[in-house]
């Protein structure tokens, strides 16, 4: 079994590397009080991080700024108390392909459309959110990636592993408040 493991990381690391040598996009530093529309992706484990991230939805929407969610679940059946809708979409290990990459039409629609800002609120690295992140089109990324960077994300705010979801969306936007006093 190591040895399909070190086929597929090679083929992963391949994969993002020729992402990241191709990818094209327009980078903006952009706060919140000049987004329109806002990509939110992140690591659904349980149902209080669900409440979590419709909580940082809720506000978000509050400000009138368009936002659509995308979300990674590990395990092969989707979470019941999800309900999915055009601005809220999932994948599961089921969409992974034999490189885990993602084959899932959300995760497409998602990565293509092109977002003020990219929230990946993953405190943990795996393959699914650099993928996502990668491809993403939005202008500003912030995120969490010890996972070799690549230059990923314009934005990165490191925390503990043991962090909770809802106390790393708090420092989230407490950093891009903070950006937006400082940019005016």
């Amino acid at each position: 079994m190591p040895f399909l493991d070190n086929i597929r990381v090679r083929l992963w690391n391949r994969k993002i590397k020729a992402l990241v040598r191709h990818s094209k996009r327009e980078r903006a530093m952009v706060g919140l009080d000049k987004a329109k529309n806002v990509g939110i992706y992140y690591f659904q484990e349980n149902e209080a991080q669900y409440n979590s991230v419709k909580a940082l939805v809720d506000e978000l929407t509050g400000r009138n700024i368009s936002v659509v969610v995308l979300a990674y679940c590990p395990d092969k059946v989707k979470p019941a108390y999800i309900w999915e809708n055009p601005h809220f979409g999932m994948f599961s290990k089921t969409d992974l392909g034999f490189d885990n990459v993602p084959h899932n039409h959300f995760v497409d629609i998602f990565v293509n459309q092109k977002f003020d800002i990219l929230f990946d609120l993953s405190v943990v690295d795996h393959y699914q959110n650099v993928y996502v992140s990668t491809r993403s089109r939005a202008k500003f990324k912030i995120g969490h990636s010890n996972f070799n960077n690549y230059n990923i994300f314009d934005l990165i705010v490191s925390t503990n592993e043991k962090v909770s979801l809802d106390e790393h969306i708090k420092d989230v936007l407490h950093y891009l408040n903070n950006f937006n006093s400082v940019s005016k």
